[in-house]
C-alpha cells in the first residue's frame, strides 16, 4: 500500500544508510517514505521523529508497538503508519522487506536477492556481518582480550571477503546485491573512522585492493 510505511534512519548512521540504499535501489522513493530522525545517534530513546500528526519521541512509537516493551530504542525502524507499529527494526532484515516484500510499489528497482545467487549470498552474509559487527565489538570491548578476539574475527572476515572478490565485481558474483549493500556503508568509513578510533588498525582499506 503505498505511503503507508516509512522508515525511521539517522542519515549519519551506517546501520540506517544500509536500508537507504536498499530503499533508492528498490525505486521506492515517494512509495516508501523517509523520516529522519533529529538525534545524533542511532540508540537515543530521545531522538524526535517528525510525523504527521506532529513530533513524537521514538520510545513512544516503540511503547506504541509494544506497551510492555523494555528494550533497547533503535533505528533504523520500518513503521507502519495505518497501525502505528514499528514492524521491524534490524537494518539486515528491513533491507530484504524492502527489496523483496515491497517490490511491488518499486520503479525499476533492482532485484538484491536474485535466485540464482541466493545461495552464494547466504553463504557470505554471516561473512560480512561479523565485518559490520566485528569494528563495533572492537571499540566498544571493555576488556583487552575482548577487543583483542573482535579484532582478530573482523579481519578474518575481510580476509575472506578479500578473496572472494578475486575475479568478481561484487560480492555474490556479476550483479550488485543486498551483501554489497550491508558492506559499503562500514567499508566506506573503515579507514577514517574505525581504524583510528575502534582501534581496527591490523591493515587499512587500502591494503584490500579487491574490497
Amino acid at each position: 500500500e503505498e505511503g503507508r510505511y516509512f522508515l525511521l534512519v539517522s542519515y549519519g548512521d551506517p546501520w540506517s544508510q544500509r536500508t537507504l540504499i536498499a530503499h533508492g535501489l528498490a525505486g521506492l522513493q515517494g512509495r516508501v517514505g523517509v523520516i529522519a530522525t533529529d538525534g545524533s545517534t542511532n540508540r537515543d530513546p530521545f531522538n524526535h521523529v517528525r510525523l504527521k500528526s506532529g513530533t513524537v519521541y521514538l520510545h513512544e512509537l516503540y511503547s506504541a508497538t509494544d506497551p510492555r516493551s523494555t528494550g533497547r530504542v533503535t533505528i533504523p525502524a520500518l513503521w507502519d503508519s495505518k497501525t502505528g507499529r514499528i514492524i521491524n527494526n534490524e537494518s539486515g532484515e528491513i533491507v530484504r522487506i524492502l527489496h523483496q516484500n515491497f517490490r511491488s510499489l518499486g520503479v525499476n528497482g533492482i532485484d538484491l536477492y536474485p535466485d540464482d545467487l541466493q545461495e552464494e549470498i547466504e553463504r557470505i552474509r554471516q561473512i560480512v556481518y561479523k565485518i559490520n559487527a566485528g569494528v563495533y565489538k572492537c571499540g566498544y570491548a571493555a576488556r583487552e582480550e575482548a577487543y583483542r578476539a573482535a579484532l582478530i574475527e573482523t579481519f578474518r572476515a575481510m580476509d575472506a571477503c578479500e578473496s572472494v572478490l578475486k575475479g568478481r565485481q561484487f560480492l555474490a558474483g556479476d550483479r550488485i546485491t543486498e551483501l554489497d549493500v550491508m558492506a559499503f556503508p562500514t567499508l566506506i568509513r573503515f579507514d577514517v573512522s574505525y581504524y583510528p578510533a575502534f582501534r581496527c588498525h591490523i591493515r587499512r582499506m587500502r591494503n584490500y585492493p579487491n574490497l
